[in-house]
């Protein structure tokens, strides 16, 4: 997961290089990047920690045959990770420029990181539910679809998105940071896609 999340950044930063007109404007786009992805991480890193310590529980009661305990578990991992993400939506989407001064000053920095804050982050509310379906999934012994939802989320999707943002427009840098909201919803709806029949 972290190897194919960490993969596509280097692609990613290329398109952002090719997308500036000129150095200053990269070192402004590469700074509202920073944060995005400071934002992102924290995000994301307490998402992966509560389904990290939900597979071992979950495992053992599926392997028990313990359906009740297995859904009680998921249910708890699913409304932690979701109360989590709403927070950090809400905070991304209302207070981006506040959150961007936390890194830096410049008023261009600070307007070119609002948006690009808030473009990352429209589908914040459902980054959970490709963590949760890849926990659900390993917990039921079903390691290979947990690794296809991994790979398409947090790769093939990324690289997609990011492709199709910028051959859609070439100079637009904010434009390109909604393919991390787009990607969001790849991975959401390929993991309850993959998760439905096993469960």
């Amino acid at each position: 997961s972290n190897l194919s999340g960490c993969i596509p950044g280097i692609f990613i930063r290329n398109l952002i290089g090719l997308s500036c007109e000129n150095e200053h404007k990269y070192d402004i786009a590469m700074s509202s990047f920073n944060v995005r992805c400071r934002v992102y991480s924290i995000a994301s890193c307490i998402c992966i920690a509560v389904v990290t310590g939900f597979i071992p529980a979950a495992s053992y009661a599926h392997a028990s045959k313990n359906d009740k305990r297995f859904f009680k578990l998921s249910f708890h991992a699913c409304w932690i990770n979701f109360a989590w993400c709403c927070l950090v939506t809400i905070l991304a989407l209302t207070i981006p420029r506040q959150i961007a001064s936390i890194f830096g000053s410049d008023p261009e920095y600070l307007d070119s990181a609002e948006p690009s804050l808030r473009n990352s982050n429209y589908a914040g509310v459902v980054r959970w539910i490709g963590f949760n379906s890849q926990g659900m999934l390993q917990s039921l012994q079903n390691g290979t679809l947990a690794m296809i939802v991994s790979v398409m989320s947090n790769f093939i999707g990324f690289l997609l998105f990011a492709y199709l943002l910028y051959y859609t427009n070439k100079h637009n840098v904010i434009r390109l940071m909604l393919l991390y909201s787009y990607t969001l919803i790849f991975g959401a709806v390929i993991g309850v896609a993959l998760l439905a029949y096993p469960l």
